[in-house]
């Protein structure tokens, strides 16, 4: 055999194992992804996959497209440019949405959590002017002990928003907010609350509520129960539903435009985003371009932080803002509040006075 021939084989040799690597990470990606998208949260091992960041599911390619370009193999460049498509677009969840019409009763909303404000409440009120909201949907925004956090600070420096609060989650509002209650999120034993108030823009009413869920029974992070992580994943899966079951269950009656806004802890195609999804809309997924990537915020690779619409909010443009202060990135969602058709009672969340919950 001459050397040109030998030659010949042996790029041919590289051609075909490249391409088989490829051909192989494109197969397991799609596979991924659709056992993500039917499975999701129901096997443990697949929420492991679901929470992994779906960035990570790019590495193959930093090596396997150098090798195709030394092999010389076009098929393989195909493929794997392919897996990296179905990462960035379906399993990432890239977006680009249109703005929606511009109009009348525009309610610009912001879901922030705040960290305790351990990066700077100075950091957080620029962030807050610089978007400058209606209505301000907050987490975490209690202070560690011993120390002033956003919940004393932010009343002070953003003259022109009144403030109610319960626990460490708070609504603030530069528009009339009145009608505030608080209700315990399921399963017993979390020790969260939902918070919601009504407000008025321009004879418009809609109830905005705050929410923070539990990332999962007994906290912690999978690191620190590696142990038991079967069951920490199964329980990961549960408490969101049961938290998302019992935000839902109040909502899901007769009532003013809601939005709900806040830090799930749980990236789309999980089951509560599923729950959430079948009664109201996702703002960023219709209005939002790009991956609105939310935590954290050094390096943004999970969307936990979300905007809903329901019961005739219609969202007009959403956006992640890269901002210093947290380890959230605030998500702002511009909503469209129609015109009341006659007098509505409320969502039956059973109303208190602003007063009784500023303070809790």
């Amino acid at each position: 055999m001459g050397t040109a021939a030998v030659r010949d084989l042996r790029h041919a040799r590289r051609r075909r194992f490249a391409s088989g690597l490829c051909a192989f990470y494109l197969l397991a990606v799609g596979t991924l992804w659709a056992v993500q998208a039917t499975v999701a949260e129901v096997a443990w091992p697949v929420t492991l996959l679901l929470y992994v960041p779906q960035a990570a599911y790019l590495l193959p390619a930093l090596l396997l497209l150098p090798l195709c370009a030394w092999a010389r193999s076009g098929r393989g460049a195909i493929a794997c440019i392919g897996a990296c498509a179905i990462v960035a677009w379906p399993m990432m969840g890239f977006r680009w949405g249109s703005p929606g019409p511009p109009g009348e009763g525009v309610l610009r909303v912001m879901t922030y959590n705040l960290h305790g404000g351990v990066g700077g409440v100075a950091r957080l009120t620029e962030t807050i002017r610089a978007q400058n909201p209606h209505v301000l949907c907050l987490q975490e925004a209690v202070g560690p002990e011993g120390r002033e956090g956003p919940a004393v600070l932010l009343p002070r420096d953003l003259a022109g928003y009144r403030f109610v609060r319960r626990g460490s989650v708070m609504i603030g509002s530069r528009v009339p907010m009145g009608n505030a209650r608080a209700w315990k999120l399921d399963p017993p034993g979390v020790a969260r609350d939902a918070l919601a108030v009504d407000v008025n823009l321009g004879g418009r009413r809609a109830t905005v509520v705050s929410v923070h869920f539990v990332t999962a029974l007994g906290g912690g992070s999978i690191a620190q129960n590696a142990a038991g992580i079967a069951r920490y994943a199964r329980g990961m899966a549960e408490v969101r539903v049961r938290q998302a079951d019992s935000l839902l269950e109040r909502l899901n009656k007769p009532g003013p435009p809601v939005v709900v806004c806040g830090d799930f802890n749980t990236p789309p195609r999980g089951k509560a985003y599923e729950r959430l999804s079948g009664l109201m809309r996702d703002a960023f997924a219709e209005r939002g371009r790009g991956w609105g990537l939310t935590y954290r915020r050094d390096l943004p690779l999970w969307r936990i932080d979300y905007v809903w619409c329901g019961r005739g909010a219609e969202p007009v443009s959403a956006w992640a803002v890269r901002a210093p202060g947290s380890d959230h990135l605030p998500v702002v969602a511009e909503v469209s509040i129609p015109k009341p058709a006659a007098r509505s009672s409320g969502d039956g969340g059973g109303a208190r006075g602003v007063s009784q919950l500023a303070r809790r």
